[in-house]
């Protein structure tokens, strides 16, 4: 998992608070936290969160239909929203 580009720009991205954290989850064997430390990074960009996460805020900043929508569209209708009112 942290040969992986993604995991590269991620750790360039970090603070040193980000990267002791991480370390920490990797010194513990901790493979959940270290999944979930990639996926809720702060630099992570709209398009590259999973479609669920996608979902999920769009439920909570009230997109009709959200349900229904593909990725691009949900990507697309929260930086509208975002726009709108600000980031979340």
């Amino acid at each position: 998992m942290i040969r992986r580009p993604q995991f590269e720009r991620l750790w360039g991205d970090s603070t040193s608070e980000e990267q002791a954290a991480f370390n920490t989850l990797l010194d513990s064997a901790n493979k959940d936290g270290i999944i979930k430390w990639m996926k809720e990074h702060p630099s992570l960009e709209l398009a590259e969160k999973p479609l669920s996460d996608l979902k999920k805020i769009a439920y909570k900043i009230g997109i009709t239909n959200y349900s229904r929508k593909g990725k691009l569209e949900l990507v697309n209708d929260i930086q509208e929203q975002e726009k709108l009112y600000g980031t979340q």
